[in-house]
């Protein structure tokens, strides 16, 4: 257990993410009472001015620009050195985006090793006990910068008691106080009679959870006394009123849900009619295209058919015209040779009929 008390850790995040995480730090068992404060900021413009009086810094560099964040980072550092910084970042986004470390002012082999908390294991049982253990590095780290530095602390400037405010000056940004919740104003989407959004009836409900869990695990801790056990009783008022006023208004909205749900009812029914329309004259549309695909099948066969005959047709004229020229030459050859027999007959006749004469003059 360390012998210092009074480090003072600021948040630079969404102001959502900043209030989750101060939740944590500010709890006794798991800051093991040596954070006087938490403060939180959503813009990292105002940062450089509280980072100099902050010891323990949570940045998400994903949140601003990541090349703006690792300067922040440096800047800081060349200006007070003994700072400890915690990367409190998305592991999905930083596997993601892992790419955008390389050439920053700070190399990538450093900032992979930095201290971190990942936002995606926020919701698991043991992201108090991984804030426990940050906090500790924390400490480890902030004072081997410290001794490295060759700084010091003036003892007068802390108080040296956990949960005292003891800045030199009024800060902008209020710290967050134990045992009430830090500031926070989320969006109001809708709300109910008491004003409160239903973010803020579950910031208040974790509240009282938190409070109830606050109890001292270690009553003989040497150098902080016992805290004072809370009141619980203007809180479980306000929690009473605010469930009889969420009653009230759930009685009085009811029959206005019941008739918009009817009216949404309705009209899924008259969705679900012109859809069970649309799928009959899908079907129709689909009989018709088959039908006329089936038609289109026995066209192309009927016409394939008809090729085939028409190429038949066609070799057949071709091998009649061939019969028809041997046809055609033979006959001139039948004439010419009728032509040659014939006037060896006409030869033949005369010669015999001057032989008949010259034998008739002897």
């Amino acid at each position: 257990m360390s012998t210092r008390v009074g480090y003072r850790a600021l948040i630079i995040d969404a102001e959502i993410w900043a209030f989750r995480l101060s939740q944590f730090l500010t709890r006794p068992e798991i800051n093991n009472k040596i954070i006087q404060s938490v403060s939180f900021l959503d813009s990292l413009n105002d940062a450089h001015y509280y980072a100099e009086q902050a010891d323990f810094i949570y940045l998400d560099p994903f949140a601003f620009s990541v090349a703006d964040s690792i300067r922040f980072i440096v800047e800081t550092l060349q200006r007070s050195p003994a700072k400890a910084f915690t990367f409190y970042r998305s592991g999905r986004q930083w596997q993601e985006r892992g790419r955008d470390l390389d050439g920053l002012p700070m190399s990538a082999a450093r900032l992979r090793t930095m201290l971190f908390l990942d936002k995606d294991l926020m919701g698991d049982a043991t992201f108090g006990q991984q804030v426990r253990n940050n906090i500790m590095s924390m400490e480890r780290e902030f004072l081997a910068e410290l001794q490295r530095s060759g700084l010091h602390t003036d003892p007068m400037s802390r108080s040296g008691a956990w949960n005292l405010n003891d800045f030199a000056a009024p800060r902008q940004v209020p710290p967050f106080e134990y045992p009430q919740p830090a500031p926070f104003s989320p969006p109001i989407t809708m709300t109910y009679g008491s004003g409160m959004t239903p973010q803020q009836i579950r910031d208040l409900a974790d509240t009282v959870a938190n409070l109830i869990g606050r109890q001292p695990t270690n009553p003989t801790h040497p150098l902080t006394p016992l805290l004072p056990a809370p009141d619980f009783s203007a809180l479980q008022s306000q929690i009473t009123a605010l469930a009889a006023q969420m009653t009230q208004v759930r009685e009085q909205q009811m029959p206005q849900v019941s008739q918009a749900l009817g009216q949404i009812q309705g009209a899924v029914a008259t969705l679900q009619t012109h859809e069970q329309a649309n799928q009959q004259g899908l079907a129709k549309q689909t009989e018709a295209l088959a039908a006329a695909a089936r038609d289109q099948r026995e066209a192309v066969r009927q016409m394939t058919g008809l090729e085939q005959r028409l190429r038949d047709a066609e070799s057949r004229q071709t091998k009649s015209e061939q019969t028809l020229n041997e046809v055609r030459v033979a006959q001139q050859a039948v004439r010419y040779l009728s032509l040659t027999l014939s006037a060896l007959l006409g030869i033949g006749l005369v010669g015999l009929l001057i032989f008949f004469l010259v034998a008739i003059h002897h």
